[in-house]
Parts: C-alpha cells; sequence; structure tokens
C-alpha cells in the first residue's frame, strides 16, 4: 500500500489534521490515502491522562498540554500576543531548566494554573 499524505506525528494537531482530510472531508483523500506515522507507543502527543493510580480511585490526573515552550513560536505568540492572556513561568525562578528553555503556564485572574 501507499500513502498520497504522510502526517509525522499522532499527537493533538497531527491527528486532527489526519481526521479532517481522511474522513471530515473525503473529497481529496480517502481513509487509506492518509498515513499516520507516530514514533511513540501512544496517540496523544503531550495530552496524557494517568489513570490507576493507587489509593485515588477512579481518579484520572491530566499531567500534559497544560505548559508551552516560549521556543513554540504558534502558541507563544497565539497566548502572549494575540490573545494577551496572562502567563507565568512553569520552573523556579524561570531558570531556563524546562526541557532545555522555559515554559509558561496561563495563570487566571487569581494567579492559579489556568
Amino acid at each position: 500500500s501507499s500513502c498520497k499524505l504522510a502526517v509525522v506525528g499522532a499527537g493533538w494537531g497531527g491527528s486532527y489534521m489526519a481526521w479532517r482530510l481522511a474522513v471530515d472531508d473525503a473529497t481529496l483523500l480517502g481513509p487509506s490515502d492518509v498515513c499516520v506515522f507516530e514514533a511513540g507507543n501512544r496517540v496523544g502527543g503531550r495530552i496524557f491522562s494517568v489513570r490507576n493510580l493507587p489509593g485515588l480511585g477512579d481518579l484520572a490526573l491530566d499531567a500534559g498540554g497544560y505548559r508551552f515552550k516560549e521556543t513554540d513560536v504558534l502558541a507563544a505568540q497565539l497566548v502572549s500576543d494575540a490573545l494577551k492572556l496572562p502567563t507565568a513561568c512553569y520552573d523556579y525562578n524561570c531558570s531556563g531548566g524546562c526541557e532545555g528553555g522555559n515554559c509558561y503556564i496561563i495563570e487566571d485572574a487569581y494567579g492559579n494554573n489556568a
């Protein structure tokens, strides 16, 4: 089999794009024309929920997708420039200890993680 379109990465962006092109708008490509390649052992990228934690019953802990790096230009410009949302450094003192740079979180009006 062959691919007419290869999507590299099965995070939310790659998965969504593949679905929209292959299923939602099948006028250009059919489902068998789109191949999604993921290097990891699961889909979802940074979106990840941890389940079955000892002593926490059926609680699910969302453990990703709540921060962005300053080098993630699209996310940083959207949050800071276009939406003008308040942000704070994710790591202590903005010391660059988050994935080799500074990571930021969106804050609410009270300084809590939004």
